[in-house]
C-alpha cells in the first residue's frame, strides 16, 4: 500500500494573494446564515482582537429566538475569533449547527418513546417538512444519530431506531449531551466553503503551471481504488482524496492558503463527513468518475489553463454535493 504524508507548511510571509482570497472569503460568508464554524478558524488566522471584544460581549444578553447573524457584528467576530465558544458570554445561548437542532428533536423523541425502538423513522422529506428544515439537514442529523448508535440505515428500506444497548440504557443523557458538546462541522457548510475557496485555488495554482509529484502520488493512489468494499482500500481513497485537495493550495505557492486547506481537510477526517461520504460516494462506478474528475482538475492546472481548472473543481464540487446531500 502506497504510504501517504502531508507535505509540511513552508514558514515564509503570508502574500497578500492569500490575504485577499481571505478577505473575499470572509466578505461572501456573511452572505450565508448557517455557516460559521469553519470560518471561525480562519479568521483567527488573522486576528488578535479576541480579549477586547470579549470583554464588550461579556456584557451582552443574546435572546435566544433572534437569529444568530442578527446580533452585535461584535459578538460575530468574538464568535469566530473564540473557535466558537460562547461560554463567556453570561446569556447561556448556545449557537448550534442546524443539523445538531434536528439531531436533538430526534433524539428526544427517541428517548421519550415517541419513536420506539426497531420503528422506521419518518423518510427525510417527510421529517424535512415536519421541522421545517431542508433535506440536507435531515440527512446530517440521521448521519449524527447513526454515528451515536440510535439508528440505522438499511439501504432501500428506511432509517430505524436501534435496540438499546445497556450502555444508552444506563445514561442516554450523558451520551447526547458528549455528543453535543463536540459537534461535527456540517458537511454541507464545508461543501459550501469549498465552492467559495477551491475555485480560487485551482486559479492560482494554475498561474503556476507545474507538475507536483504528492498530487500525482495520490492521483495514482486512487486510480489504484479497485475494490472500495475493502476497508483497506476505503482507506486508502479517503486519505488520498483529501490530501489531493490540500495538495492543490499547496501548489499556489502560499502558505496562508495552505493554512485554510488545513482546516477544511481536517474537516473532512469527522466522523460525520466520513459517513456521509461512505454512505454517498462508495460505489465503484462513482469511485472511478470522481478519480477522472481529479485528473481533470489536476491536467488544468499543471497546463496552465485557470478556467478549466476552476471549472472542473466546482462541477465537481456540486457532483459531491448531489451524492451526499441531495436535495
Amino acid at each position: 500500500m502506497i504510504a501517504l504524508t502531508a507535505e509540511p507548511l513552508p514558514s515564509q510571509l503570508v502574500s497578500k494573494t492569500g490575504v485577499a482570497l481571505l478577505a473575499r472569503l470572509v466578505i461572501t460568508l456573511f452572505q450565508f446564515r448557517r455557516i460559521w464554524s469553519i470560518y471561525v478558524q480562519l479568521y483567527a488566522i488573522l486576528s488578535g482582537m479576541a480579549d477586547s471584544i470579549r470583554k464588550e460581549v461579556s456584557q451582552q444578553p443574546i435572546p435566544r429566538n433572534r437569529s444568530f447573524f442578527q446580533t452585535s457584528p461584535k459578538l460575530l467576530v468574538f464568535f469566530l475569533i473564540s473557535g466558537g465558544d460562547m461560554t463567556v458570554v453570561n446569556s447561556g445561548f448556545q449557537a448550534k449547527q442546524i443539523y445538531e437542532q434536528v439531531a436533538d428533536t430526534i433524539r428526544a423523541k427517541i428517548l421519550d418513546g415517541t419513536f420506539l425502538p426497531g420503528s422506521r423513522l419518518p423518510s427525510e422529506r417527510d421529517l424535512a417538512g415536519q421541522l421545517g428544515v431542508s433535506r440536507p439537514a435531515v440527512r446530517e442529523a440521521i448521519g449524527a444519530l447513526q454515528n451515536e448508535g440510535l439508528v440505522a440505515t438499511r439501504h432501500g428500506s428506511g432509517t430505524y431506531v436501534t435496540q438499546p444497548s445497556t450502555a444508552s440504557q444506563q445514561a442516554p443523557a450523558q451520551a447526547a449531551t458528549a455528543v453535543a458538546s463536540a459537534a461535527d462541522l456540517s458537511p454541507v457548510s464545508t461543501l459550501e466553503v469549498r465552492m467559495i475557496l477551491e475555485p480560487a485555488i485551482a486559479r492560482l495554482a494554475a498561474k503556476h503551471a507545474k507538475r507536483d509529484p504528492l498530487a500525482e502520488r495520490y492521483l495514482s493512489a486512487m486510480a489504484d481504488v479497485h475494490d472500495i468494499a475493502d476497508p483497506l482500500q476505503q482507506a486508502l481513497w479517503k486519505e488520498s482524496d483529501r490530501l489531493f485537495h490540500r495538495q492543490l493550495a499547496a501548489m499556489t505557492e502560499d502558505p496562508l492558503i495552505m493554512r485554510m486547506a488545513d482546516v477544511i481537510a481536517q474537516t473532512m477526517e469527522q466522523p460525520l463527513w466520513n459517513r456521509l461520504r461512505d454512505d454517498g460516494i462508495f460505489d465503484p462506478e462513482r469511485i472511478k468518475l470522481y478519480a477522472a474528475e481529479h485528473r481533470l482538475i489536476y491536467e488544468a492546472i499543471i497546463s496552465g489553463d485557470a478556467d478549466a481548472a476552476a471549472f472542473y473543481v466546482e462541477g465537481h464540487i456540486k457532483r459531491v454535493r448531489r451524492d451526499i446531500a441531495p436535495q
